[in-house]
């Protein structure tokens, strides 16, 4: 659809997340999809892009639904904190959205996780097309997404992000929720990590002890500041 819609303008389509990380289940997860297109399209190239691509428009066999992020070739290369996007969605009621000119944060890590681990749907392999990040602003940005968890998620993700950061921030590789996990209890990991680990295998809602959750990630956060 994206060819059809954007044509020799769309230089490539990458899947990460989950589904390339080999920890994917259709009852809990999203799809991660980064695309990039040439240049900049016009505001209503941009509003009929979104609608094709909403859910009420275009099936998704995730329950989670889509993270579809469209970027320009320059933004997949620009260094700045926030690069620009040109569309990004699925919103809580399946909208995908134009940017407008305005940044997105998240996308560095994006860039990082699809030069590692991507699987190119068309276009050259990531590494051709979207910037390196380097270590120092990898582990800056793990040390922000797991202040966000925090902030805004429950303590099993919290958990979940913990374990991924300090196995990125020991070895360079990003992991699934699942590897990092038992990476982690490899590492003598504390109970909390046990029990959410079992869960996410069993499919199960987490409740670990809030202390001992809030005590573990505190002591990543404070490995993410000495690395």
């Amino acid at each position: 659809m994206l060819r059809d819609a954007l044509g020799p303008a769309l230089i490539g389509v990458y899947l990460h997340g989950s589904a390339a990380l080999g920890d994917y289940d259709p009852a809990r997860s999203d799809i991660d999809v980064l695309a990039v297109c040439a240049a900049p399209l016009g505001r209503e190239e941009r509003a009929r892009l979104g609608g094709r691509l909403g859910r009420d428009a275009l099936p998704c066999p995730a329950d989670a639904g889509l993270e579809f992020s469209l970027v320009t070739q320059a933004a997949a290369r620009d260094p700045a904190r926030a690069p620009a996007y040109e569309l990004h969605g699925w919103d809580e009621q399946g909208h995908v959205h134009p940017g407008e000119g305005r940044g997105d944060p998240d996308l560095p890590l994006h860039y990082a996780v699809v030069r590692q681990v991507g699987l190119a749907v068309c276009g050259p392999p990531a590494d051709a097309v979207v910037r390196d990040v380097p270590r120092a602003e990898l582990l800056a940005l793990a040390a922000d997404e797991l202040d966000w968890t925090v902030g805004n998620a429950g303590p099993s993700t919290q958990v979940l992000t913990a374990c991924r950061a300090w196995a990125l921030a020991a070895d360079g590789r990003f992991r699934s929720k699942r590897d990092a996990m038992e990476w982690a209890l490899e590492q003598g990991a504390p109970a909390p990590v046990a029990e959410v680990l079992a869960d996410h295998r069993a499919a199960r809602q987490s409740h670990p002890d809030t202390e001992a959750v809030a005590a573990f990630v505190a002591c990543v956060r404070t490995r993410l500041r000495h690395k």
